[in-house]
């Protein structure tokens, strides 16, 4: 698969997220093997749909820019913009209707044309401030 191919799987992974009705169409971009490496841990397809359904009940229109994209062999990695309105409980937060913004990062591996496995890291702590949740300790 070309750079330019691989750009293009990722820049419609991060449109996916936050669409969770789309939820299918996103599974097709990932191999059937798909590891999301994160804070909480490794999740595989359904926990990390769990948790973006989860995302999207604490959010609502949301909006995200992919400030840039880099590809090379087999990886590929996304700085993302992120905004949207805080509506519904987030880390025990009830709805502040309060807008927040973030910035993430974001780095997969492409095999055969769809991501095997990925990471990601969020300015969360940002959020929480944004809705006046106490910081952690």
């Amino acid at each position: 698969m070309t750079s330019e191919g691989s750009k293009e799987i990722v820049r419609r992974t991060i449109a996916l997220w936050y669409e969770p009705d789309r939820v299918a169409e996103l599974r097709t971009l990932l191999a059937d093997d798909y590891v999301h490496h994160s804070a909480v841990g490794d999740l595989d397809f359904d926990e990390f749909a769990a948790q973006l359904g989860y995302l999207a009940t604490a959010f609502s229109e949301p909006t995200h820019t992919i400030v840039h994209v880099i590809a090379e062999a087999d990886l590929v990695a996304a700085f993302v913009t992120y905004t949207a309105l805080h509506t519904g409980d987030f880390a025990g937060v009830a709805a502040t209707g309060r807008r927040v913004s973030t910035v993430g990062a974001y780095h997969c591996r492409i095999a055969d044309g769809r991501i095997q496995e990925d990471w990601d890291a969020w300015g969360l702590l940002s959020i929480l401030r944004q809705i006046q949740a106490p910081a952690p300790a």
